[in-house]
This record gives C-alpha cells, sequence and structure tokens, in this order.
C-alpha cells in the first residue's frame, strides 16, 4: 500500500483586474490553496492475480476579497474602475475511485493477460458571489448609462459524475504477434444537481392569489381552430437527420371550425411546410419536428408559427428508423487492434537496441492513430430515417383564424 498528499498555495495582494485604471479600493486580494492525495493498494491473488485499487481526492479554492465596502462602478469613457470588487469564493473537489483485476492465464492458443476495471469520479463546484449594496454602476463620461442589481449573497452550486467500465485481454499468440483487444463503457452525467432542482421547486415562492384574474372569452373568429386540435397529415418527403432540411405533408382528411364542426375550413389536400432538428444526442430515437406553412389547395395559405409535428399517438416528434453506425464502430476497433497488432509482427528477441526502439515508437504512433480513429467514430451522432408515407399530426397550439374554405 502506498500513499501521497500535496498541498500549494498561491497569493496574490494588491491584484488589479484587466487592463483599467483602478483605485486602491478597487484591487483585489486573491488566494488559490488546493490539495491532492492519494491511496494505492495492490495486492496478489495467488499465483496468476493481481488487484489494484486507488482512492484520492482533489481539491481547489479560490477567495477572491475586495477591499473596503465602497460603491462598484465603471466608467468606461475615462477606462477607470471604482470601489470594492464583489467577494467571490469558489470551491471544487474532485474525490474519485479506479480498480482492476489482472489475471494471466497461460495455454488459451498462446498466453493471456486479463484485465477487468472501472472508474467513478464526483466533482462538485460550489460558487458564494457578495456585491456591495446588491448594485454595480456603469458610467460613459461620468454620465449613468446603467444599473446591474444583484441577489447577495449569491449562491450556486453543480455537481457532475463520471463512471467507466472496462475490459481488456492482452494475448500474445507468439513471440512475433501480441493482439490486445478490449472494450470499455463510459457515462457521463451533466454539471446539475437534480436535488437543488427539486429544492428549488419545493421552495419556489408562494402564490397568493385564490381568484384568476382572467375571464372567459368568445372565440375570436367563428372560422377558428382553437389550441388543441389536432390536424391529421401525412409526409409526402422523407427525413434523414444527416443534414438539416425541410418536410412537406399533405393533409388526410377535412378539418372544420372549433366552436360548431360545421364549416369546412382546411380540406383535405392541403400543404404543410416545415423543418426538423438535425441535431441527434445519443441514444435519441425520434425526430423533432416543426410545421411553419399550411397551404390550402385554392391557392391561399397562413403561416403557423413552429406549430409541433407529433405521431399519431400524440407524441412529440416521430419516430421510424435509427442506424446508430454500429458498424462503422466495429470496423474502427477492428482497424485499432490490426494497428496496435501490426508492429509487433516480424519481431524477435534478436533485435537490437534500435530496432526495438523503433518498433516501439512507431507502435505508440499507430496505437494512437487507432484510437483517433475509434474516438472519431464515436462522436458520429445517430442518423433518424423517417420515410415518405410516415402518418403525422399537428398539434394546434395557438388559434388558427381562417374563412370557409372554398374550392
Amino acid at each position: 500500500m502506498t500513499g501521497y498528499a500535496t498541498h500549494a498555495n498561491k497569493i496574490f495582494f494588491n491584484y488589479g483586474v484587466g487592463s483599467q485604471i483602478v483605485t486602491s479600493d478597487a484591487l483585489i486580494d486573491e488566494k488559490y490553496p488546493n490539495y491532492v492525495g492519494a491511496v494505492s493498494y495492490e495486492s496478489l491473488l495467488g499465483h496468476a492475480g493481481v488487484l489494484t485499487v486507488r482512492v484520492g481526492k482533489w481539491g481547489d479554492y479560490g477567495d477572491y476579497k475586495g477591499k473596503g465596502q465602497n460603491q462598484r462602478y465603471t466608467d468606461s469613457g475615462l477606462n477607470r474602475l471604482y470601489g470594492t470588487i464583489p467577494t467571490r469564493i469558489d470551491q471544487r473537489e474532485r474525490p474519485q475511485v479506479n480498480g482492476s483485476l489482472t489475471y494471466f492465464k497461460d495455454g488459451w492458443a498462446g498466453n493471456h493477460s486479463f484485465k477487468f476495471g472501472g472508474e467513478l469520479q464526483h466533482e462538485q463546484q460550489s460558487f458564494t458571489t457578495s456585491v456591495v449594496n446588491n448594485l454595480w454602476l456603469y458610467l460613459t463620461n461620468n454620465v449613468p448609462t446603467f444599473v446591474e442589481v444583484y441577489l447577495s449573497p449569491n449562491f450556486t452550486r453543480i455537481v457532475g459524475r463520471d463512471t467507466g467500465a472496462y475490459a481488456n485481454d492482452t494475448w500474445t499468440l507468439n513471440k512475433r504477434v501480441t493482439l490486445n483487444l478490449g472494450v470499455r463503457y463510459d457515462l457521463q452525467f451533466p454539471f446539475t444537481d437534480p436535488q437543488d432542482r427539486k429544492l428549488a421547486f419545493v421552495n419556489a415562492s408562494v402564490d397568493r392569489r385564490t381568484t384568476s384574474s382572467d375571464r372567459v372569452t368568445k372565440p375570436a373568429s367563428p372560422y377558428v381552430v382553437q389550441a388543441g386540435s389536432v390536424i391529421p397529415a401525412a409526409l409526402i418527403t422523407g427525413l434523414r437527420s444527416d443534414l438539416p432540411g425541410q418536410i412537406t405533408a399533405q393533409v388526410t382528411e377535412n378539418v372544420y371550425d372549433t366552436p360548431t364542426g360545421r364549416s369546412l375550413l382546411i380540406s383535405q389536400g392541403a400543404r404543410l411546410i416545415g423543418s426538423y432538428d438535425s441535431q441527434v444526442a445519443f441514444g435519441q430515437s425520434r425526430a423533432l419536428l416543426v410545421w411553419t406553412r399550411l397551404i390550402l389547395p385554392n391557392g391561399r395559405s397562413i403561416v403557423l408559427e413552429r406549430q409541433p409535428g407529433a405521431d399519431t399517438a400524440g407524441n412529440a416528434g416521430l419516430e421510424d428508423e435509427v442506424d446508430n453506425h454500429w458498424r462503422q464502430l466495429f470496423k474502427a476497433a477492428a482497424l485499432s487492434t490490426l494497428l496496435g497488432a501490426a508492429t509487433e509482427i516480424g519481431s524477435n528477441g534478436n533485435d537490437n537496441d534500435i530496432i526495438r526502439a523503433l518498433r516501439r515508437g512507431a507502435g505508440d504512433t499507430l496505437n494512437q492513430a487507432g484510437q483517433q480513429v475509434v474516438r472519431r467514430n464515436l462522436n458520429i451522432q445517430p442518423t433518424l430515417t423517417i420515410r415518405p408515407g410516415f402518418p403525422v399530426r399537428v398539434i394546434v397550439n395557438r388559434d388558427l383564424i381562417l374563412e370557409p374554405y372554398r374550392g
């Protein structure tokens, strides 16, 4: 078992901010203490296994302390900065743990070194800011222009987590050929804190109104398709999320006015024009689309103001075919393995130091190139495809004032 710990502290007194001319009370004292600590444990498991566990923590602390308690203001015309800078405390810490189990096996068509491991990392950042009088004034040549109002002290906390697991096999076929085979899975959580969001929801400001100020109103027109109505249609053009583009659809049923249901407002055969979101997140299977224009068979039209598109069940977006590009990823992984093994082919114990050094350098370069190829393929977003003829619905979220349809 081994362990180590380090600590450092940087201090800057009377530090100026930017290139502005500052008064003495506009200076700031800065402190940056930080620390790193870790403990590593290794143990032999019989004659063919090694267990390794590492636990560590990294921390960083920033203290920005203004001088005095004077009102803060900036004059952009004179390029001057006055008053006490907001006091800010930044704190970051990152505990993490990782471990691995290595098992050596001979006789399975060569020698194997199996390695299984995982890691967990949790990072937390918090910021506290205080502003004198909760105001920051802005002037231009001594003439006030605007004011920033702060809620002091302001506290912000964000949290992120990363987890990973991997399995690797270093397979030595003979003295000349060694294959490195492996797979790794990483899961990253964004810098958010779900518990803070829930607390903010619970502690939201109280609405003490017991009576609504709104009153029932008449329809804006007898010929209106009101919010909540559904316009059935089918796609004329297909959708493929590799590139942004436009889509068109055709209304498949007549649509009548909402108040009475007697007046035909949108005839079957009307055209819908829309667009879709080509940015697809990993794991996403539905394409998001909006409708921007409705063209009636008689040539008259209306702007739809990005009415959302949905499937026949009313779910947002459309889902048809999804291509996660697994084939390209497997090809890249195989290429990476071949590049890593290429430099081992032809090697023997009689190589001199120069040849071994050249072979090692070439192997490192090819291994990095293979990793870059795999990483590039991992960054390819899934491709969503919606075929022509797919049923779609327009969910009306604003009242559409139309006129009786006359062909």
